[in-house]
């Protein structure tokens, strides 16, 4: 008889320990959700400050330099000697306007937050020399199709017919969590076939340019980040880059 209870305790017991098992399941599947939004929104912070830090390391050799620095090449792999260097100093404009940040020449992080490249954009005018204050102005419309001036921004996913200027000198950009249109560690692109509209618009390929004033090929600033586009951007203005370099006596 006393057998008969115990086992029917046992029994018991073991029913109860299945309902817990099952009530913890559902209560660890409703907090994971909350906490991968939690873990997401916290690379997206790190890589925002990481950014900033960018910004103010391209500052700081424009100041330097007297220009800013040309992209690196997107393809070569961390092992390769030369991944993570600019493209060496002419006293032209960069032959490539857009790749990836180089990351060695400004001792910046080479990954953002989801081990991915930092793509980089930079205007033909700022990537030489910059020798005159005033902002160009085209006479002509032979002048106007020349090599951009300016990086492109449009908050638009669908590009405008003409994109209004926006004085940027260059643009840093993470290609955020799904890493659409950039490259990783290996020197591989990172498809982009199921990239937002916006997001096709952040594709660095390797012989992707800015286009011209006359037919620019604008990046996008998401205008609803995390919903239309996870990229994370931050741009130099060009009076923010002339500013730096009266400040440091490159100009008068």
């Amino acid at each position: 008889m006393a057998s008969s209870v115990a086992s029917a305790e046992a029994g018991f017991s073991l029913v109860e320990l299945a309902i817990a098992l099952a009530v913890l399941g559902v209560m660890l599947t409703g907090l994971l959700g909350p906490l991968q939004q939690l873990r997401t929104h916290q690379r997206q912070q790190d890589t925002r400050a990481a950014l900033a830090a960018i910004r103010q390391g391209l500052l700081g050799y424009a100041m330097s330099h007297g220009r800013l620095p040309c992209p690196a090449d997107p393809a070569l792999a961390d092992s390769h000697a030369q991944a993570g260097l600019a493209l060496p100093d002419t006293g032209m404009p960069c032959q490539r306007q857009a790749g990836v940040l180089p990351w060695k020449t400004l001792g910046a992080p080479a990954l953002d937050a989801w081990g991915h490249r930092y793509s980089y954009a930079v205007a033909a005018r700022y990537s030489q020399p910059v020798s005159q204050l005033a902002y160009p102005q085209a006479s002509s419309a032979a002048e106007l199709a020349e090599a951009a001036w300016y990086v492109h921004l449009t908050a638009s996913a669908t590009p405008p017919a003409a994109v209004q200027q926006t004085r940027l000198a260059a643009l840093v950009l993470s290609h955020g969590a799904n890493g659409y249109g950039g490259w990783d560690a290996l020197g591989q692109a990172l498809p982009g076939a199921s990239a937002s509209s916006g997001e096709q618009l952040n594709i660095v390929t390797a012989g992707r340019d800015l286009g011209s004033n006359g037919a620019p090929k604008p990046f996008y600033g998401p205008t609803n980040p995390g919903v239309d586009s996870d990229d994370v951007l931050e741009a130099i203005p060009a009076p923010l880059l002339l500013h730096a370099l009266v400040s440091a006596g490159r100009l008068p």
